[in-house]
């Protein structure tokens, strides 16, 4: 078990020492894989945002707010299937405070509703400085590819675009750009650095059950991307959950198998909306695309300290024992490995999808029970899948119901909206 997460008896919760910036940078990467970026948007944008507002005066607490507002500024698509409060709710379950949720969901609206340039008034202030950061940082990316010419277009930007919008926020970016440091921060392979130095100090002690209540509410971003999959990655971290349970693990290993379950497929966001909702076969191209999700997930995952091992068993949810899994075509595989691919593989199979309709319960117990003759899947693992399913053995307690042909969450944020 990792130093990181303890078990506290007298307290009857586990809590784990974990970095509340370290956790939200690392989402913040597959937010910018979910928007198509892997240049690091996000956090060049939070750096912009808190330099700006560091030279202004504004309260230091204001200006923490508006760093976590600029790294979650995308948190959610400007789409009309989703709504704000589901960025109060998540943002919530991150421990931040309602200010953080408010700046987001006033930057989602107005994207929303496609607003010109000319109304950037209507935003506050400090939403105002997060618009202007990320379109500094657009204009830094999507211009000219090397890093000296692209400050003429920027200068001359912020003299004209900026100074009409807000004069304030102006001298701010005037005082930025004058830095040579400034420009030397936002490069590639220093902008993680930069971003910790800005970022406020704050390490706390999260409780367990707030870091699951952050896993399940990112899982809703990560299942509603694809209609078919509907609460997929909730039902998974449940299922692998209780099997963990049933296998005799201690109360932390359980928690961290369903946290891993429920961020099983957060790679899934870099995946477009084509490809996850493709009725027919996916091509060569395709499938490569496919593959490399469960490895985001261990990426962005592993840039946690303390989640070493949720990453290492996230990203192997479609490794095989006989190596013929991905993306690593591993074959030194642990039953908590395979906790997570046989809740991963049982509940894919009886969900339906834009190719097939769900099997029943006992039809994909046999499948995967094939998949076990073959020496894909570990014959423990499906044990306890079986124990789990056909025997429901306390499902019903963590408020799932005990049909064996579907796992259906009592209550969900989905059903709450």
């Amino acid at each position: 078990m990792a130093e990181n997460w303890v078990y506290k008896k007298d307290e009857g919760t586990a809590v784990a020492q974990i970095s509340l910036n370290d956790l939200i940078t690392a989402l913040t990467v597959a937010l910018d894989l979910a928007g198509g970026s892997d240049r690091k948007h996000s956090l060049r944008t939070a750096y912009v945002a808190t330099r700006l507002a560091s030279i202004m005066p504004i309260p230091k607490l204001e200006v923490d707010n508006i760093y976590y507002a600029a790294l979650l500024h995308d948190l959610i698509p400007a789409q009309s299937y989703f709504n704000q409060e589901l960025i109060f709710d998540i943002i919530a379950s991150l421990s931040l405070n309602s200010q953080v949720a408010g700046r987001v969901a006033e930057l989602w609206k107005y994207k929303r509703n496609n607003q010109v340039k000319a109304s950037l008034g209507q935003l506050s202030f400090s939403a105002r400085i997060i618009y202007l950061a990320e379109y500094f940082e657009n204009l830094y990316c999507n211009g000219e590819k090397d890093a000296y010419l692209v400050r003429r277009p920027i200068n001359f930007w912020i003299r004209s675009a900026v100074a009409g919008v807000d004069n304030r926020i102006a001298e701010a970016f005037n005082d930025c750009v004058r830095e040579e440091a400034f420009w030397q921060d936002l490069r590639e392979n220093r902008i993680n650095r930069a971003v910790r130095q800005v970022a406020p100090d704050w390490r706390q002690q999260l409780n367990v059950d707030d870091i699951e209540k952050m896993s399940r509410s990112f899982s809703l971003l990560i299942d509603r991307k694809n209609p078919y999959t509907g609460e997929h990655s909730q039902r998974v971290g449940a299922i692998a959950g209780h099997c963990a349970r049933l296998y005799g693990l201690d109360t932390v290993m359980v928690r961290k198998i369903s946290i891993a379950g429920y961020m099983h497929d957060l790679g899934k966001l870099s995946v477009p909306e084509a490809i996850l909702n493709k009725p027919g076969s996916l091509s060569e191209l395709e499938m490569q695309v496919i593959k490399a999700h469960p490895y985001n997930s261990y990426a962005v995952l592993s840039e946690v300290e303390g989640f070493a091992d949720i990453a290492r068993w996230a990203g192997n949810h479609h490794e095989r024992m006989d190596g013929s899994g991905y993306p690593w075509g591993k074959r030194d595989l642990t039953i908590l490995d395979q906790i997570i691919a046989v809740a991963d593989i049982y509940e894919a199979l009886t969900s339906n999808r834009p190719y097939r309709q769900a099997l029943s319960a006992d039809d994909a117990l046999n499948l995967i029970k094939n998949q076990v003759i073959k020496g894909e899947i570990m014959a423990d693992a499906y044990g306890l899948l079986e124990a789990a399913i056909v025997h429901g053995g306390g499902l019903k307690e963590q408020g799932y119901y005990g049909d064996k042909d579907w796992l259906r969450p009592v209550y969900s944020y989905t059903q709450a909206k």
